[in-house]
């Protein structure tokens, strides 16, 4: 039964984009893929597998999520197009930017100071838009971060690690290399705990390697 009020409800959060493909898993969230109508700007549209708790509390905490996550508004951010819930479902849709790759990718490739110091850099300004909004990304690693081929880098699921809280569920990997030691221990989201996962991400680059 629970099983089909998910395919139901993902199927009314995802009317209206064409295309739609299912892509997978994602730290623990429904990943699909569809395009805009007119637009056929590609989207991916992320789906935690169960639902928020009727909680008046935790009600209030997603909208504030919500509505802080709709005020992001930075060139190095993924444009969140929609976040909500239906009946009870929460829901992202993300807009991806176009021939970009996620920076996990393109580890193993050699990087010149310069420019990894360029990607790391407009990941510093994302985030720090985030946080003017109360945002923090709370799971940063290379593979929610996308690379251009011009080299204009955004950052996606910033947020994403609250939400996935909300509904009592975890889109961490304790054993991911770019985790903060404080965010293994169980600690919440926080600014400091992003700068060491950037700190790691820089590393890895001028490393080509984890």
């Amino acid at each position: 039964m629970e099983g089909r009020i998910m395919r139901d409800l993902i199927r009314q959060v995802t009317k209206g984009y064409k295309g739609i493909k299912l892509e997978g898993q994602d730290k623990g969230f429904i990943v699909l893929s569809g395009k805009e109508p007119g637009s056929r700007q590609r989207v991916v549209i992320k789906v935690p597998p169960r639902l928020l708790n009727r909680d008046p509390q935790i009600a209030r905490r997603f909208e504030g999520l919500a509505q802080a996550i709709r005020q992001l508004n930075h060139p190095n951010i993924a444009a969140v197009q929609q976040i909500g819930e239906k009946a009870g479902l929460p829901y992202i849709v993300t807009r991806v930017l176009e021939k970009a790759q996620p920076l996990v990718a393109r580890l193993d490739q050699p990087w010149a100071v310069d420019a990894a110091a360029d990607v790391v850099m407009q990941v510093g300004q994302a985030l720090d838009h985030a946080y003017r909004q109360g945002v923090v990304h709370g799971n940063l690693t290379p593979e929610n971060i996308l690379v251009a081929d011009d080299g204009q880098v955004q950052v996606t699921d910033i947020g994403l690690e609250e939400l996935a809280e909300l509904v009592g569920g975890r889109a961490l990997d304790a054993a991911s290399p770019f985790l903060a030691p404080e965010r293994r221990a169980g600690q919440p989201a926080a600014a400091p705990a992003d700068v060491y996962s950037l700190a790691a991400v820089l590393y890895s680059l001028l490393a080509h390697r984890p």
